[in-house]
């Protein structure tokens, strides 16, 4: 139950205040100032960053050293085929998921983002598809139901761009799918796919754009107004106060949670790290609180964050130490917990609120409890009782 003067005696009083930083030194790949006029490189550009990296041009000096030359006659050719020769092996191929032909291609079909059939020719004339598969299959669907405008009596004879490498020898065509989907490729970072999604919105306004696309820009609006600024791993201020080392995170959260979570981290913590922390912790704390229909706002809700994050500092000094803590005791609990189990599970989210929130009951806080307090409790065993003794002698010490 709280009480009015939650303050007045609780023992841990060194609330963390977030600092100031200059976030105009964060270069902000979506500020809607340089969205205004991209930078557009031309090939030339790209091949001399390359040439700056010293391992490349060692590589590129040795092959022509060696009067290393390759053929372009081995490249694969464009070319345009019936869909029925193509055949589709079940160790080069992932199980077709039907799911993902309807609700991914076929209720958004748009013919300009299909892509060619990629396979290779076999000895008898047919092509090992080695990817695009479920595009192929929407494909062969509509050809099947004349919806390409096609005779759909000869519907297997419905010509497709397929993309055909030469190479009939069986090892290739899985070396190819693989390569395809991931060995040879860069893959996509989860910022990348929201870069774009916010891109859309801010670059050309498109009113016909999908609701995720806006709702990806008012997750960025959010960020860039509480100063955490999504970046790649690549760029140059990754990593820096005042940014966000993980963009996926902002997704796991609605939008009045996602602003809790980066206004609380801006109050208390700001200009540190973004530590991941604070999305499990605080995440969980404020929707937690609503699901039972406890306070989250005015003096006594306020009171209480001064002493949640006052035990953070007291007890952890931040976010980070917070984590590795919580990790470490959670390992040591769970092993004891379930001896009989060999491997321990990856740390849940809301460990770490349980632990805090475990402090705070047993120094002496009244305010509304989170269940979280009676969790991770299981075969005589609590997570809290392996804090490192350190932390426990903080609390104990807190309590006379």
């Amino acid at each position: 139950m709280a009480t009015k003067n939650t303050t007045w005696y609780f023992p841990f009083n060194n609330v963390p205040k977030g600092q100031k930083i200059d976030i105009s030194k964060i270069r902000n790949p979506l500020d809607p100032k340089k969205l205004a006029n991209p930078k557009v490189m031309s090939l030339e550009e790209i091949v001399l960053q390359l040439e700056q990296n010293p391992d490349t041009m060692t590589y590129i000096n040795t092959l022509v050293a060696n009067k290393k030359r390759f053929n372009t006659k081995y490249i694969g050719k464009l070319v345009s085929a019936p869909i029925g020769k193509n055949t589709f092996n079940e160790i080069t191929q992932r199980l077709i998921d039907i799911g993902h032909c309807h609700n991914n291609i076929l209720t958004k079909l748009d013919p300009r983002l299909l892509s060619p059939v990629f396979a290779t020719q076999q000895s008898d004339g047919t092509y090992s598809c080695f990817d695009t598969q479920h595009g192929l299959a929407v494909v062969g669907l509509l050809a099947k139901y004349g919806l390409w405008g096609n005779n759909a009596k000869d519907w297997l004879n419905f010509e497709f761009p397929t993309f055909v490498v030469d190479e009939p020898h069986p090892s290739f065509t899985p070396e190819a799918a693989l390569h395809r989907n991931g060995k040879g490729q860069k893959q996509w970072e989860p910022y990348d796919h929201h870069k774009i999604k916010v891109a859309a919105v801010r670059q050309f306004n498109n009113p016909t754009q999908s609701k995720e696309y806006f709702e990806s820009e008012d997750r960025q609006t959010l960020c860039e107004f509480y100063e955490a600024i999504p970046l790649p791993k690549k760029h140059k201020d990754f990593g820096k106060a005042g940014t966000l080392p993980r963009t996926d995170v902002i997704y796991d959260w609605n939008l009045n949670t996602l602003e809790f979570i980066l206004s609380t981290h801006k109050t208390y913590w700001h200009g540190t790290l973004f530590d991941s922390a604070a999305w499990g912790l605080y995440g969980n704390l404020v929707e937690q609180m609503q699901k039972n229909n406890f306070p989250t706002k005015g003096k006594e809700w306020k009171a209480f964050l001064n002493d949640f994050n006052a035990v953070i500092s007291e007890c952890f000094t931040d976010l980070a130490n917070l984590r590795t803590a919580t990790e470490r005791a959670y390992t040591k609990y769970f092993k004891k917990a379930f001896p009989n189990l060999k491997n321990v599970p990856s740390c849940p989210n809301n460990a770490a609120l349980a632990i805090v929130m475990k402090i705070y009951r047993d120094v002496g806080g009244t305010y509304y409890l989170t269940g979280d307090v009676n969790d991770f409790m299981q075969n005589g065993c609590d997570i809290y009782d392996e804090l490192d003794q350190e932390t426990k002698d903080i609390i104990k010490n807190a309590k006379k």
